[in-house]
C-alpha cells in the first residue's frame, strides 16, 4: 500500500501551468541584502556557527537570518548564542501559520525562507557551507545585476530523456545542473521564479522529489519554466572528500560546502586534506562547545505546536516500527529527540506535520533526505524515496 500525493504524473504539467498563472502568495518586496541560512537542532546548528562565524573574521558585515522549525530546534539559548554576530532567527513554523504549506522542514525549508525572507536579495547558503572569501562583492558583478540571480553548478546535468523535462513543460536544455549549496538571488525580480520554487518544494515535495535530487532542481527547473536567466560561473565544481569548492566568475574559490561529515559536537570530525582553514573552523566549533556545554537533545516538539501535530508526533515515539523497502528490512524507534535509531544506519532523524488533508513524515540520512511518507492510519505509513521513482517505503507499528 503507497499513499499517493496530491500531484499525479497525468495533472502535474496542468498544475504547474496553473501555479505559474495563479498569483499566489505575495512576495513582499523586503529590502536590502543579507545572507539567509536555513538550520535549526543540534545537527546544523554547529555548521551554521562556524559558518556565521567564518563570515564574520572575513569581515563580512551582512545581516543574516537563521531559519528553524519550531522551539525543539532553536530554543532561547541558542538564539542568544547567534544574537551578537548579527543574526536574527526566524521560526518557519510561526511563518507558515500566516502562509499554511504541506513541508517546511528538510529541503523544502530553503525555498520557503528564501520566499518569506525579509531581504530583497539574499545569499541562500546551507549550513554546512564556509565562504572562503567575504561574499559581499558577488551583490555588485555584472553577471548579478544583469540577470537578478547567480547559480553554481553541479556535477553533470539533467539528462535530456528525464521524465521531469516533460513533466513541467520545459524543452530540454543541455547545461550544467544546479548545487544549491549557495544562490544569489533578487527575490523580488525574480518573485515568479520564486514563488514557484517554493511551490514544488513546500507545497508538493512529494511528487517532485520522485524524478529529481531534491530543492536544487525546482531552481533550475523555475526559472526556465518562466523563461529566466541566470548567471552561472564557468569554473567546474571542485571537489574534495565530503567537500564542495565552488568558484567565483574569475576563477578564484570562494565557497567550502562541507555536505558530509558535517561540524558535530557529538560525533567524529574528520580531517579533510585540502581542506582550508580546518584549524579555524576547529577551533570555532569548541568556541561553541564552551558557549554551549550541554547542547542537550531537543524535544522534537514543544508546547507551543498544534495539538494535532503533537498527539502524532507522540503516537511516533510511542514503541517501534518496521521499516521496510525492496531491498531491506529494519526494526526502528523515533525517539522524542527527533532521532532514528535502531537497525538503518541511512536514517538518522525524523520530524512531521499534520495538515488538513494528510500528515507527513519526513526522515533524513546524515546528509540529505531519505523518505517522505503520508500516514494511512496510526500504525501505516508509506511513501518514496526522493530522485528513485519506483522505490517505496511502509513504516508499520511494531505490535
Amino acid at each position: 500500500m503507497t499513499f499517493p500525493s496530491l500531484l499525479s504524473e497525468a495533472v502535474a504539467r496542468a498544475a504547474v501551468d496553473a501555479a505559474v498563472h495563479s498569483s499566489g502568495a505575495a512576495i513582499d518586496p523586503g529590502s536590502g541584502r543579507g545572507i539567509v541560512i536555513p538550520a535549526g537542532g543540534p545537527r546544523y546548528f554547529p555548521s551554521a556557527w562556524v559558518c556565521i562565524r567564518t563570515l564574520r573574521d572575513l569581515g563580512c558585515e551582512l545581516p543574516v537570518e537563521l531559519w528553524y522549525v519550531g522551539e525543539g530546534e532553536m530554543d532561547a539559548e541558542m538564539r542568544s548564542l547567534v544574537a551578537p554576530l548579527g543574526v536574527t532567527c526566524v521560526d518557519a513554523e510561526q511563518v507558515a501559520r500566516l502562509h499554511p504549506v504541506r513541508f517546511v522542514t528538510g529541503w523544502p525549508l530553503k525555498a520557503f525562507a528564501l520566499q518569506y525572507s525579509g531581504f530583497r536579495e539574499v545569499l541562500l547558503l546551507d549550513a554546512d557551507n564556509m565562504p572562503l572569501v567575504d561574499p559581499t562583492f558577488l551583490y555588485e558583478e555584472q553577471e548579478y545585476r544583469s540577470s537578478g540571480a547567480i547559480f553554481w553548478p553541479d556535477k553533470g546535468s539533467l539528462g535530456q530523456h528525464k521524465k521531469i523535462w516533460e513533466l513541467m513543460g520545459v524543452e530540454y536544455r543541455d547545461e550544467p545542473a544546479v548545487e544549491s549549496g549557495q544562490l544569489l538571488v533578487d527575490r523580488y525580480a525574480c518573485r515568479d521564479a520564486v514563488r514557484l520554487a517554493a511551490w514544488m518544494n513546500c507545497d508538493h515535495g512529494d511528487f517532485w522529489y520522485q524524478y529529481i535530487y531534491g530543492d536544487k532542481d525546482t531552481f533550475h527547473l523555475a526559472w526556465r519554466k518562466l523563461s529566466l536567466e541566470y548567471a552561472m560561473p564557468r569554473s567546474p565544481i571542485g571537489k574534495l572528500p565530503h567537500t564542495m569548492i565552488q568558484h567565483d566568475f574569475g576563477g578564484r574559490a570562494i565557497f567550502q560546502h562541507r555536505h558530509g561529515n558535517k561540524w558535530s559536537l557529538d560525533s567524529q570530525v574528520l580531517r579533510i586534506p585540502g581542506f582550508r582553514w580546518e584549524n579555524r573552523c576547529r577551533a570555532y566549533l569548541a568556541e561553541l562547545r564552551h558557549h554551549w556545554p550541554q547542547h542537550p537533545a531537543r524535544p522534537y516538539r514543544s508546547d507551543e505546536t498544534d495539538e494535532p501535530t503533537r498527539a502524532v508526533a507522540d503516537s511516533l515515539t510511542n514503541g517501534s516500527w518496521s521499516l521496510a523497502t525492496a531491498s531491506r528490512f529494519c526494526i526502528v524507534k523515533l525517539t522524542p529527540d527527533g532521532r532514528v535509531i535502531g537497525g538503518c544506519p541511512r536514517e538518522r532523524h525524523w520530524s512531521v506535520r499534520v495538515h488538513e488533508h494528510d500528515a507527513l513524515l519526513s526522515i533524513t540520512g546524515m546528509d540529505s533526505l531519505a523518505w517522505l511518507l503520508a500516514r494511512g492510519d496510526s500504525n501505516t505509513w508509506a511513501g518514496r524515496a526522493p530522485a528513485e521513482p519506483g522505490r517505496s517505503v511502509r513504516m508499520d507499528r511494531v505490535r
